[in-house]
């Protein structure tokens, strides 16, 4: 992933991040969990981040054809990890389920964008996109 690509999407996230957290004030609850929750769900999004554009970047550099399998892979990982957290947390009295969510759901709305964006740039420049 390119500087520019990380930036942006860096910058999405702060964004999104905004909104999850004017999200959150209008749930009920504890700010205590709500906050924990609330940052809980961004460093899972940005480690997602981090760890999906280097498998992204490793695939596309090894073998093209392998960038759809480590997506879809991953994606599904990210599917199970989410949704066990968000069953623990919902269990949980220290951590919002609520804010987890939000937080979560936004940054890996950003992520998604970024990803879309940066696979598409980088299998361009290959010349094997669609134009």
């Amino acid at each position: 992933m390119t500087a520019r690509a990380a930036t942006t999407g860096i910058l999405l996230l702060l964004l999104l991040a905004v909104l999850a957290i004017g999200l959150f004030m209008l749930s009920a609850g504890s700010p205590a969990r709500q906050w924990i929750g609330l940052f809980l769900g961004l460093g899972l999004g940005g480690l997602n981040l981090f760890v999906e554009s280097l498998s992204l970047t490793w695939a596309l550099r090894k073998r093209p054809s392998a960038t759809m399998f480590v997506s879809l892979g991953g994606f599904g990982v990210r599917l199970v990890l989410v949704s066990v957290l968000t069953i623990v947390f919902a269990k949980s009295r220290t951590v919002s389920a609520v804010a987890f969510a939000l937080a979560y759901v936004a940054s890996f709305l950003a992520f998604l964008v970024l990803q879309v964006w940066a696979v598409t740039k980088i299998q361009n420049k290959a010349g094997g996109g669609t134009r």
